[in-house]
């Protein structure tokens, strides 16, 4: 999806090419949001979806517009984001799902089926992010058998060979690093629980400060673009990077964690330079983890909270989690 969102050729045939990430909590509301921000129609926006839908559709008009959806996980009726007209047909969409029905639901023109790394393309992949300590015949028997445990997902192989890379040098830690990953039963890899389990054994291998500012990351909504210097600043208030009274080496050890994390996949750069984002698979990660011990974090997104709730609902929403 992002190299359809960045091929030069695509985007000489479309005049836009907008890519939204569908969140678990993107509402028909939000989705409008983000095509008419990305159209310059934010001061047009109205309170209501109808409204809405005919604003973007009578906007495009006669304009090739491609709009790529990613990581869709339940049904969105695009009758009600956008008017879809009989004569609109230089509008486009092409959506990915991780859930087959929902392409039959969405009445989709052309299905394509993604299949999965082979174990070369997983191997590759591994290599590349190891470099080039791979050639140590040691270390790479050791790669080889946690290639194969990460049963060829990429972005398990993608942590688990950078956290690998980080720590070749520590042959005890490349051990319980494999053992904690053998522990899990592989005929139930296909289950979302299960990859979390795995990128699991990588966040134990982070500093402890470290993995105190990656929770943290799991306050803002998934995908969203965080502020660097607002993040470090909240880091630092947090009392998460230690041994730093100054403010001066506050930052600079905040953008020594900030560094370690995005080396490791557990934040992204994003386009604008200055704003990082968490993915979504992450941020389950984070909320799993915060779920399962005593900590200080509520999350409920897109809620628009305007005060603390009551210690009930906050009780039951830690435990849902």
């Amino acid at each position: 999806m992002k190299h359809l969102n960045n091929d030069e050729k695509i985007r000489g045939m479309f005049k836009y090419v907008i890519f939204v990430t569908v969140s678990e909590e993107m509402s028909i509301e939000k989705l409008q949001e983000a095509i008419m921000q990305r159209l310059n129609l934010g001061e047009f926006r109205t309170d209501t979806v109808k409204n809405n839908a005919h604003i973007i559709s009578d906007w495009w008009n006669e304009k090739k517009c491609l709009i790529l959806l990613d990581e869709v996980c339940q049904t969105i009726k695009l009758d009600e984001v956008m008017v879809i007209r009989s004569n609109q047909n230089h509008i486009k969409v092409v959506l990915a799902s991780r859930y087959p029905h929902i392409c039959s639901r969405m009445d989709t023109d052309v299905e394509i089926k993604v299949e999965p790394f082979s174990p070369d393309d997983a191997w590759k992949m591994f290599k590349k992010n190891v470099g080039k300590a791979i050639s140590n015949s040691d270390i790479q028997a050791k790669a080889r058998l946690l290639v194969a445990e990460c049963h060829r997902f990429p972005l398990v192989i993608d942590v688990v060979s950078k956290t690998f890379k980080k720590n070749q040098t520590d042959l005890t830690l490349l051990d319980e690093l494999l053992k904690s990953l053998q522990r899990w039963d592989s005929d139930r890899i296909d289950g979302i629980g299960e990859m979390l389990d795995r990128l699991k054994v990588c966040y134990k291998c982070l500093k402890d400060e470290e993995k105190d500012c990656f929770l943290y990351g799991a306050l803002y909504p998934a995908e969203s673009m965080i502020y660097v210097d607002y993040l470090i600043e909240c880091w630092r208030a947090e009392d998460f990077i230690r041994h730093a009274e100054e403010f001066r080496n506050a930052r600079s050890g905040g953008h020594k964690i900030l560094c370690e994390l995005i080396e490791l996949s557990f934040l992204e750069r994003t386009a604008k330079t200055k704003y990082v984002t968490m993915n979504k698979l992450f941020r389950k990660l984070a909320l799993d983890i915060l779920s399962q011990k005593d900590n200080k974090y509520l999350a409920k997104p897109w809620e628009g909270l305007q005060e603390f709730p009551h210690p009930e609902n906050v009780t039951k929403q830690v435990r849902s989690r």
